[in-house]
Formats: C-alpha cells, structure tokens, sequence
C-alpha cells in the first residue's frame, strides 16, 4: 500500500496497429449502435511511442516500490 500503488486510466501501453485499430475493427458494429463513428477514433500523433513510454512508466514504478 502506500507508495506502492499505482493507478492508470486505459492502457497507457496500445499501439495504434497491435492495440486500438484491431478493436475498432472488430467491434464496429458495436460501436455503431452506440452512435460512435469507428472512423472518429483516432490515435494522436506520436501514439506509435506509448509501449516504450508505459514501459518507463512501469519500470520507474517497479524501481520505487517499497517491499
């Protein structure tokens, strides 16, 4: 507990082709019926460099936990 905690919001370690593009694909229709336009969901510029930043994410917390 403590300083060991670590809370993330989504998957801060998607890329666009391993991670988000697939989903959209697959569940289009889904997303569809909910009024989302798959088409809408983009991955901002730069997206293809979140594994190697959650990755330091994730290390540098790895290094600080308190055991």
């Amino acid at each position: 507990m403590g300083s060991n905690i670590l809370g993330v919001q989504f998957h801060p370690e998607v890329s666009p082709v391993a991670g988000i593009e697939p989903w959209l694909v697959g569940h289009a229709v889904e997303l569809s019926s909910a009024g989302i336009d798959p088409r809408a969901c983009v991955m901002a510029q730069g997206a293809d460099s979140l594994p190697a930043k959650a990755r330091d994410m994730f290390t540098d917390w790895l290094q600080g936990l308190q055991l």
